[in-house]
């Protein structure tokens, strides 16, 4: 198997009501913790962060599916939701659901082409298989 490496770093400031700043790649955004959690939510937060790899990751692995499958698409557009649940210690990731739209080049597409991709897109999408939670992809 060949393997690829990635590096982030991080830094953080205070307690609960502190901030961060983290770096990976062409990455750098600062952090802290949401207000719904007790923080001052003046940044992105580390579920923001999961989500939008999440929904990245989906997005990569969808158009490499449709380009596999011999179908264009001018854009893949997924907007997504996470959902957490507090058990009066942790927080747990519970469920993602991506909602899907798509641009076709041309004509429509291929509807069992697309279903493909689809199914495709969410067992391959790496991010997803290490969330390990239900993620639910609808398509309109």
């Amino acid at each position: 198997m060949k393997t690829h490496a990635f590096t982030a770093k991080s830094v953080w400031l205070g307690g609960l009501a502190g901030d961060g700043l983290v770096e990976a790649g062409e990455l750098k955004t600062g952090y802290s913790v949401p207000s719904s959690l007790g923080g001052p939510g003046k940044a992105s937060n580390p579920e923001e962060m999961l989500l939008a790899a999440a929904t990245a990751c989906f997005s990569i692995t969808l158009a490499a599916a449709l380009e596999r499958r011999g179908l264009s698409a001018e854009a893949v557009e997924v907007t997504s939701q996470a959902t957490f649940g507090f058990d009066g210690r942790t927080l747990h990731l519970t469920a993602v659901e991506h909602r899907l739209r798509l641009r076709a080049v041309g004509a429509e597409l291929d509807r069992e082409k697309l279903e493909e991709a689809l199914k495709a897109a969410e067992l391959g999408c790496m991010v997803s298989r290490a969330l390990n939670v239900a993620v639910t992809v609808r398509y309109d």
